[in-house]
């Protein structure tokens, strides 16, 4: 027992093993809580956990590499989806904070939803099209009263206020919302 209490590089593994589960250990206790779905929460949460990860190493990428890529592997072989990711895009409650679409895994998985659950080229042109009002906060994204409740107004009700401008995107929302809040 002396041994182990005294031994540095024992107490560093230690620290450094917590470092890294922390983060995932509470996204854990959240998809383990009983008081809300958060099914169609957990991209941003893994989002939070990655980023968390990142911080408590000191940046140190070659620290980790080898945990990270078996963590990111069962995270987007078993549990990543791209209505997942288009949710996270098309919420205002999380797209304003992130600067979502430099990431390339959101774009790509916009992009796929885009071509397989809208039928004709003309309605994906017109939802890209409407896509850029919904970045820039053009026309009814842009008023006072929808910036105002990015935060506090339900995915659906905001997009039925202020997606009237956006008929097809505001449709495109709210088919992704349907299919995520039955997963």
């Amino acid at each position: 027992m002396r041994i182990v209490t005294q031994d540095e590089r024992f107490w560093k593994t230690i620290s450094y093993i917590i470092k890294i589960t922390l983060p995932l250990m509470n996204v854990l206790r959240v998809v383990e809580s009983d008081k809300k779905p958060v099914m169609r929460f957990l991209y941003n949460h893994m989002r939070r956990a990655k980023e968390e990860r990142t911080y408590n190493v000191d940046n140190d990428q070659k620290m980790c590499t080898k945990i990270w890529q078996i963590i990111d592997n069962r995270w987007d072989n078993q549990m990543l989806h791209r209505l997942h990711v288009v949710w996270f895009y098309l919420n205002s409650h999380f797209h304003y904070d992130n600067d979502v679409i430099k990431y390339r895994r959101i774009k790509v998985g916009l992009i796929e939803c885009l071509e397989i659950m809208v039928p004709t080229i003309e309605e994906k042109n017109n939802i890209l099209v409407q896509l850029d009002s919904y970045e820039n906060e053009v026309g009814e994204f842009g008023k006072s009263l929808a910036i105002g409740t990015r935060k506090t107004k339900h995915f659906a009700n905001r997009w039925n206020i202020f997606g009237d401008d956006t008929k097809e995107l505001k449709n495109f929302a709210m088919r992704i919302l349907n299919l995520t809040c039955r997963m």
